[in-house]
């Protein structure tokens, strides 16, 4: 079945890149794959998702507040892409005061025992999409006990556009840095859990 193609709320570019915005989607994934089918390069941003998802298609709560973005590569060498990105939230957590985070592997950054963000890597074609939920501005450790937000760590609300901003250049500096030499998979690796 494919995805329906939605005209976004806003459209606007950061870094060099065009990004759709959505008040509220099913999945910022499920359209990301539409656009990209079209050829469509970019960022997928959605202030809701009723439908988020992460790995195995468990279920990712997607409250007002948190990011949920969608990001079309094209490329398609997912391990790669899935370590480059769980460096670049490391890097950013650190970035916006949110210290002593670790990878759950292979998908979760987890803060003081909680999650505090998930990655999804799907394949579509010639592209891969990466989705990034991040728990910002969103309350749900009132929701859900195994997790936690910037917020409740540090206290301060973050414009959501920033931390977008921030990602995508932290993930554009570990995404040309050479894996086995370089600060991305030194980042990577130190900061997985030692029990997983």
């Amino acid at each position: 079945m494919k995805e329906k193609i939605l005209p976004p709320d806003q459209i606007f570019w950061l870094e060099g890149i065009v990004v759709h915005f959505y008040h509220r989607v099913d999945s910022t994934m499920n359209v990301a794959r539409a656009l990209a089918r079209t050829g469509w390069r970019g960022i997928v941003l959605a202030g809701e998702q009723s439908s988020g998802r992460g790995r195995y298609g468990r279920r990712w709560h997607s409250f007002l507040g948190g990011l949920y973005a969608s990001w079309i590569f094209p490329v398609t060498e997912s391990h790669y892409l899935m370590t480059v990105t769980t460096a670049c939230l490391l890097n950013l957590m650190s970035a916006i005061g949110v210290e002593g985070c670790q990878v759950k592997w292979p998908n979760d950054i987890i803060c003081k025992g909680k999650k505090i963000a998930g990655i999804l890597i799907e394949q579509t074609g010639f592209c891969s999409i990466v989705g990034v939920g991040i728990n910002v501005n969103n309350r749900v450790s009132n929701f859900l006990t195994g997790a936690v937000s910037v917020v409740e760590v540090t206290g301060k609300e973050l414009p959501l556009v920033d931390v977008l901003r921030e990602m995508v250049i932290v993930h554009r500096t570990l995404f040309g840095q050479t894996l086995d030499k370089k600060e991305g998979f030194l980042t990577w690796r130190g900061g997985l859990l030692k029990n997983e």
